[in-house]
């Protein structure tokens, strides 16, 4: 995701919608053109955090599959 970060930070701060990990991860998602950006992400505290790994892809459905909404951007 060379290039990417800012869109990367963009996703988390403003997702369209959050939706649980494995265990204590966050996945955030947006739409980008006509793809998704998702960035897999864990949460320290309130203020602090990190990126645990990103991607771009057409197949949003695989990701969301069998996974809660946590949030939602109506």
């Amino acid at each position: 995701m060379s290039g990417l970060s800012d869109v990367v930070l963009e996703t988390i701060k403003s997702p369209e919608e959050i939706i649980e990990g494995d265990e204590v991860e966050r996945i955030a998602i947006k739409k980008l053109n006509k793809k998704h950006i998702v960035v897999i992400y864990r949460e320290v505290n309130d203020r602090d955090g990190f990126v645990i790994t990103s991607f771009i892809t057409s197949e949003i459905d695989r990701v969301r599959k069998d996974r809660k909404i946590l949030w939602k951007n109506n």
